[in-house]
């Protein structure tokens, strides 16, 4: 017997997945990752390069689906990208921190515009869902070179995977037709670190992008068009273009046995999750001395390789972000900012907020290195962090943190990410309180949803 294709292991998984079938630990989980991706989105909806995507997309394709906290509707594709960049426009989405990417800010945003468009029930939206981060965290599973090191971005690039068969579920697509997506996604793969490494607003575009390009890419399969039967392993497939050959199918070979969900963590923080154990440590001293800026001398941050490539290089754009993104990947900035204020909130990136005096002065004082052990422990995992405060009377700190809040063996719960989400609102002010909580209740019960249009329309406003 032929041995199946990594796009026919893929579509067979896709193709047979249902309700029924998924385990309720996922399917909770899932409905909090839904909750925890409009966060992200109703908070950055404002945000800046929001409003040039959303006004694009109105002059370039009006049509029916809803784009975040705007009364505008555009079409499916392009609902896809303005709530996929607006989703990762504060970098508050969730994470699979082993396939170094974040899922659902690029399937929520395809099933989301496409479950509109078709009115598909809410069920119907949330096996989708699910079947598209599974496919793109073991996709990120398969990838035995992390994406720094070959200067991608696994969000973007492996995304388009991710919502073209979430996009091919949801339009009952055919077996075939969810392979020949599949195939079709591999010409639209994009996704580069150097929009990270520069602070551009492409960074977050590019959530959208693969959002946008999965979609399309199920659309046209739907019409007989088609694509690589091995655009993974193929001679010039995938994995052996932009892998460069590091790869092992053992996580594919998994799907719809072993699910991923129950390892997504959640962001406490706006900013790159590689800071998130540094700012948790720092914020344990800070609580358990009362520490205070004047009578520090010295912060030193150990993180692993990863952690210290994306927030600590260039040490001096770091130190002194010069925009928002830089701000959103800085160890100096974001540990600064947890020591001055005993928080990290959606307020401190700002083209203001990052050029406060008083941050800069004490983001100065913090030097990060890099840890051999932990690089030799967690090396392809988010980075554990040791933090030594040294202070101006000779006296020496140290707290060392593991697991940071929001990943599984810290967890944060229901409630919290509930509240996340109406803090968002609150401070966005898309969104009333009453608005706010309703929308959570159906979400959290999105299975019992009609139809999914009843929840986007409110999520946009009136006015706007």
């Amino acid at each position: 017997m032929k041995n199946r294709t990594i796009s026919e292991k893929i579509a067979d998984f896709a193709y047979k997945a249902s309700l029924n079938d998924i385990p309720n630990d996922v399917v909770k989980k899932a409905k909090l990752m839904l909750l925890d991706f409009l966060a992200s989105a109703i908070g950055g909806y404002n945000a800046a390069g929001s409003k040039e995507i959303v006004d694009l997309a109105t002059k370039l394709a009006p049509g029916k689906c809803s784009i975040i906290g705007y009364k505008t509707k555009v079409s499916p594709p392009f609902a896809a990208l303005a709530n996929g960049t607006i989703g990762h426009a504060l970098d508050y989405d969730d994470t699979h921190s082993k396939s170094v990417l974040h899922p659902s800010v690029v399937i929520a945003p395809a099933v989301f515009s496409l479950g509109e468009d078709r009115e598909v029930s809410g069920e119907k939206l949330l096996v989708s869902f699910i079947v598209g981060v599974e496919t793109v965290c073991k996709l990120g599973l398969a990838c035995k070179i992390g994406p720094l090191q070959i200067g991608y971005i696994y969000t973007s690039l492996l995304g388009t995977f991710g919502a073209s068969i979430a996009s091919a579920k949801l339009l009952n697509l055919t077996r075939d037709e969810m392979i020949n997506s599949l195939g079709i996604a591999y010409s639209f793969t994009s996704g580069n670190a150097e929009q990270l490494i520069e602070g551009t607003l492409s960074k977050r575009l590019q959530a959208g992008i693969a959002s946008m390009n999965g979609l399309i890419a199920s659309l046209l399969s739907s019409t007989g068009f088609t694509g690589a039967k091995e655009a993974f392993e193929g001679k010039y497939g995938f994995f052996n273009v932009y892998i460069r050959g590091n790869y092992d199918t053992t996580p594919i070979d998994e799907l719809g046995c072993k699910y991923e969900i129950p390892y997504v963590s959640f962001k406490p923080y706006p900013c790159c999750r590689l800071t998130h154990t540094s700012i948790d440590a720092v914020l344990i001293l800070k609580k358990k001395y009362n520490l205070k800026a004047n009578l520090i001398e010295e912060i030193i941050v150990g993180v692993n390789k990863q952690a210290y490539n994306a927030n600590a290089e260039p040490i001096d754009i770091k130190k002194h972000p010069r925009n928002i993104v830089d701000a959103q990947f800085s160890i100096p900035y974001t540990v600064a900012v947890a020591l001055l204020y005993g928080k990290v909130s959606i307020e401190d990136f700002t083209e203001n907020s990052i050029k406060r005096k008083e941050v800069l002065k004490v983001a100065e004082k913090v030097t990060p290195v890099i840890d051999d052990e932990i690089e030799k422990r967690y090396g392809r995992e988010i980075s554990p962090a040791t933090v030594t405060i040294k202070l101006t009377n000779g006296k020496v700190l140290n707290e060392k943190v593991i697991y940071p809040l929001g990943e599984p063996q810290n967890p944060m719960d229901e409630k919290m990410l509930v509240n996340k989400f109406l803090d968002a609102s609150r401070y966005s002010n898309a969104l009333s309180l009453k608005e706010a909580e309703d929308i959570a209740k159906m979400i959290l019960s999105i299975e019992k949803i009609n139809n999914v249009r009843d929840i986007m329309d409110r999520l946009v406003r009136k006015t706007r």
